[in-house]
C-alpha cells in the first residue's frame, strides 16, 4: 500500500504586548478539532513561548482546524516586592477575544502557512485564597478556573496542601472554579466567586462524593440467550463458588468542552449480584452521552427519570442523586449482509488461492436512537446482526478509522457521499454493496 506524505502545515505570527519593552514572553497553545469518542472536540496540542520580538511559530502541523490561545503570564518584576500591586497578562483567544467559544478557527491545508496576530493587555492582579472542605489527606486535587459562563483554558489556580486552600492570582472579574480528586471514591466541588479590586479570602469550596449511577437491564428476548450468566468458579480458599457475569456494558462519554471522558466510566456488575443490575462509580458532574453494548440483542430503549437517553444527554449534578438508567434489550433487530466494491489487487497465497486484504466497515447512525458499529470485511464480505431500527450510513475503508462521528449530525452528513445510506426496520434482512475508500484518495 502506498503511503502519501503530505507537506507540513504551519501557523506563524506575533504576540504584541502594548507598553512593554519587548521583555515579556507569552506562552501560546494550539487546540486542534478532532473526533474524540465519536464526537467533535478541541484537543490540546503543543505550546510555544514567544521569542523576544513576540514571534510565535508552530511547524510540522497536520492539515486541519485549530484554535490559538495565550496562557496567563505574570509581570515578574514586582512579585518579590512586598505590598506592591501585582500585574499580569490574562489569556487571549485568536482573534483577540476573551472566550474560547468565540475564538476564530484557523484552517490550514497541507503545505499552507497561516499568519496570525494576538495582542495581550497588562492588568492588575490580586491574591485569591479559597479554603477547601472535605479534602482527604494524601489525595491530589485537580483545579480548573475560568470566567463564569465561559469555560476557557489558559487560566490557572492551584491547590496548596499546606494551607488546605486553592490559591493564586486573578484580575477583576467573575469566575468559576472546579476541583476534583483522583482515584477511587472521587470528590468534586465547584464555586462561583468574584474578584473586585482587592485580595479575595474565601468563601470555601465544599467537595462532595461523585455519583454512583445504577443501571437496570431488562431483556425482552424471543430466542437469544441472556447476557447475564452464572458460572461456577474456584475461590482462593479452593472452594467452589457461583459467580455472576455480564455481557452488557454501559459507557458514559463526556460532552463537556475540555473534559475528556473519564477513565473507567463503564458499568460493572456489583459484587455478589444475582440479578441484572450494573453500576457506574465515580461519575463527575457533567453531561454525558450514554452508549450501550451487548452480546445478545440491541438497546431498544435507554432512559433515566423518563428522559430518552438516545436523544438527550444524561445530566449529573454536584453531589446529587441520578435516576437509574433503565435499559431494555430486544433481539428482533435487522441483519445486514454486505459486499465491497473495489479494484484492489488480490494476493495469491501459498496454496494458490486468492485473498484480499481485510477492510474496515462502519455503521454510523443518521437518526436518533442508533449506535455506531464496526466490523472487518474478509474476502470482500461483511455482516452486522441485531441492528436497531433507524437510518444508517455504511462506510468501508482500507484502514481502521478513529476519527468518525458516533451520532447523527452534520459530521455524518458530510460523509454520506462516500458510502451507502440504509433504512432499517425490525427483523429485516438487507443486502448492500459499498465502495471502499482508499487512504491515498483522501
Amino acid at each position: 500500500m502506498l503511503i502519501r506524505l503530505l507537506p507540513e502545515a504551519k501557523i506563524v505570527g506575533r504576540i504584541t504586548v502594548p507598553g512593554s519593552d519587548g521583555d515579556v514572553r507569552i506562552e501560546s497553545q494550539l487546540f486542534r478539532r478532532e473526533m474524540n469518542a465519536g464526537r467533535e472536540t478541541w484537543m490540546p496540542q503543543r505550546t510555544f513561548i514567544s521569542w523576544v520580538d513576540g514571534e510565535i511559530r508552530f511547524s510540522g502541523l497536520r492539515p486541519g482546524t485549530y484554535k490559538l490561545i495565550t496562557h496567563e503570564e505574570m509581570d515578574r518584576e514586582l512579585l518579590a516586592t512586598p505590598g506592591a500591586q501585582l500585574y499580569g497578562y490574562p489569556p487571549v483567544y485568536y482573534s483577540n477575544t476573551t472566550d474560547f467559544s468565540l475564538a476564530t478557527p484557523i484552517v490550514v491545508k497541507a503545505g499552507e502557512t497561516a499568519r496570525v496576530t494576538l495582542s495581550v493587555a497588562r492588568k492588575e492582579y490580586y491574591p485569591v485564597r479559597i479554603p477547601v472542605e472535605n479534602m482527604a489527606s494524601g489525595h491530589r486535587l485537580n483545579v480548573t478556573v475560568y470566567p463564569t459562563g465561559h469555560p476557557s483554558p489558559g487560566w490557572s489556580l492551584g491547590y496548596d496542601p499546606r494551607e488546605g486552600a486553592i490559591t493564586g492570582l486573578l484580575p477583576d472579574g467573575n469566575y468559576s472554579v472546579e476541583a476534583n480528586t483522583a482515584g477511587e471514591g472521587e470528590l468534586t466541588g465547584t464555586l462561583n466567586f468574584s474578584v473586585k479590586g482587592k485580595a479575595l479570602e474565601g468563601p470555601s469550596l465544599n467537595l462532595l462524593p461523585d455519583a454512583i449511577v445504577e443501571v437496570r437491564v431488562r431483556e425482552e428476548f424471543q430466542s437469544s440467550p441472556s447476557n447475564f450468566t452464572t458460572q461456577e468458579a474456584v475461590a482462593e480458599n479452593a472452594q467452589r463458588v457461583s459467580r455472576r457475569y455480564s455481557n452488557v456494558s454501559v459507557s458514559l462519554i463526556s460532552l463537556d468542552d475540555f473534559n475528556t471522558p473519564n477513565h473507567g466510566l463503564t458499568s460493572r456488575l456489583p459484587e455478589g449480584s444475582s440479578g441484572q443490575e450494573l453500576t457506574i462509580p465515580d461519575v463527575r458532574p457533567g453531561r454525558y452521552q450514554v452508549q450501550v453494548y451487548s452480546g445478545s440483542g440491541y438497546p431498544f430503549s435507554v432512559q433515566s427519570g423518563g428522559k430518552d437517553l438516545t436523544r438527550q444527554p444524561l445530566v449529573v449534578g454536584f453531589g446529587g442523586e441520578v435516576p437509574p438508567i433503565e435499559v431494555v434489550l430486544r433481539d428482533n433487530g435487522a441483519q445486514l449482509n454486505g459486499t465491497l466494491d473495489e479494484d484492489a489487487p488480490s494476493t495469491p497465497s501459498v496454496d494458490g488461492s486468492v485473498t484480499t486484504p481485510p477492510r474496515f466497515v462502519y455503521l454510523l447512525p443518521m437518526s436518533e436512537g442508533g449506535q455506531p458499529r464496526n466490523t472487518q470485511a474478509w474476502q470482500g464480505a461483511f455482516r452486522f446482526d441485531q441492528i436497531a431500527p433507524g437510518a444508517y450510513l455504511v462506510l468501508a475503508f482500507d484502514r481502521p478509522r478513529q476519527d468518525l462521528p458516533s451520532g447523527p449530525g452534520e459530521a455524518v452528513q458530510r460523509l454520506a457521499s462516500r458510502g451507502q445510506v440504509i433504512q432499517v426496520e425490525p427483523a429485516q434482512q438487507l443486502n448492500v454493496r459499498v465502495k471502499v475508500t482508499m487512504s491515498d484518495s483522501e
